[in-house]
């Protein structure tokens, strides 16, 4: 069976045990190969699907053999991914600053990938959300500080995407963090009504009842 055929029947199926079946047959038809670019994006989509199965062990074994390829091939494109997976799969398994560590390095292989004098291409969003990833660990963690300065950039970076989800997503992390510090009222209340001005954040009202707190 060819790779193309079986991720077609891929998206078909919806017992998970036929998807792993099959993302293991995948695995192993690029493990004979030898391709190991292909067996990194292999490992990610395996843990991809036991991260949203809450599997988080499973998936954290296998970001790491994401990890471990991309090292291999000495891709930063392929290893900013496996570190912003592995990321995401250390944070939900509580443990924050391993998942901080993961985010740094996610960010410093985007920047690898910007092009001079940060044009447009630079990775601006996926940058924005490693942020994002990294101000809730350390919101989990009671830095609030950190968390502050994490959520500003992914806000900074989202404006420059003009991504009005990952906007509104880093007022509400923003508005959480700044709530936590106790400066609620001085430093969050001017940015909420200039976002209400643009017309971007007036319809979500669970933003407003949580600035209101």
């Amino acid at each position: 069976m060819s790779l193309a055929v079986s991720r077609q029947i891929a998206l078909r199926v919806t017992n998970n045990d036929d998807i792993f079946a099959l993302l293991l047959q995948e695995l192993s038809i690029l493990q004979d190969l030898d391709d190991a670019r292909g067996e990194c994006r292999a490992h990610g989509n395996l843990g991809a699907v036991h991260l949203s199965l809450a599997n988080y062990i499973n998936a954290t074994k296998c970001f790491q053999e994401q990890l471990d390829r991309a090292i291999e091939v000495k891709d930063p494109s392929l290893e900013g991914t496996a570190f912003g997976n592995l990321g995401i799969a250390k944070m939900n398994l509580g443990r924050h600053e391993e998942a901080i560590g993961c985010f740094e390095q996610q960010i410093a292989c985007l920047e690898q990938q910007a092009p001079p004098g940060g044009g447009p291409g630079g990775g601006d969003l996926e940058r924005g959300r490693a942020f994002g990833h990294m101000g809730e660990c350390y919101d989990a963690a009671s830095i609030h500080d950190e968390a502050a300065k994490c959520q500003e950039q992914y806000l900074a970076l989202s404006l420059k995407a003009k991504s009005v989800k990952d906007q509104d997503k880093a007022y509400r992390e923003l508005g959480q963090a700044y709530k936590n510090l106790g400066n609620l009222q001085q430093a969050l209340v001017s940015q909420f009504y200039i976002r209400v001005s643009h017309s971007l954040l007036a319809r979500d009202s669970d933003v407003v009842a949580l600035l209101l707190l």
